[in-house]
């Protein structure tokens, strides 16, 4: 069984969906350049640190399969993303099928997510300036989706366009 997918350097221009098996616990993704999509299958173990996925150019989407996910913290405000660096053409972060966690700053000045996908019923956690200057356009929390918003998760995020906080949602507010 595979348990840590780490420095991965793949060049070719043929690989363009990654999936993350169960098990594992550790990835470190550089420099593929076709990759388009990278998936997490159900029950992975990966929590996402610093420079977990750095220069995949096409990269386009994230998706999360049912687990409970924690993006760890960035270092400060001006951070740039530095969970997923140099992957500019990342707009959809989907997380609707996990419980997510979204640590301080883990996506502050992120300048390419433009989509975060919930899914109603799951457990999500928005901590202070997770989202701060990020160009986020929208936030949709589902109806019967316990939500904990802290002060200031979305602060200075000035793309937003649109927030919507379904029926019976929130479960803390900071």
């Amino acid at each position: 069984q595979v348990s840590k997918i780490t420095d991965v350097i793949y060049r070719k221009n043929d690989i363009v969906k990654l999936e993350i098996p169960y098990g594992v616990e550790l990835i470190s993704i550089f420099s593929m350049s076709s990759l388009k999509e990278l998936s997490f299958m159900d029950n992975s173990c990966v929590d996402f640190k610093k420079n977990a996925v750095t220069d995949c150019p096409s990269l386009e989407k994230i998706i999360i399969g049912k687990r409970d996910i924690t993006f760890m913290a960035g270092t400060n405000e001006n951070t740039e993303a530095g969970i997923f660096v140099n992957c500019p053409n990342l707009a959809t972060l989907d997380v609707s099928e996990a419980n997510a966690t979204f640590n301080k700053y883990s996506f502050a000045s992120n300048k390419t997510i433009n989509h975060l996908i919930l899914g109603e019923g799951n457990t999500y956690v928005f901590r202070e300036d997770s989202f701060r200057h990020s160009k986020l356009k929208e936030v949709i929390i589902p109806d019967n989706t316990p939500t904990t918003l802290d002060k200031k998760c979305f602060a200075e995020t000035e793309s937003i366009e649109y927030i919507y906080i379904g029926a019976n949602s929130i479960a803390n507010k900071k």
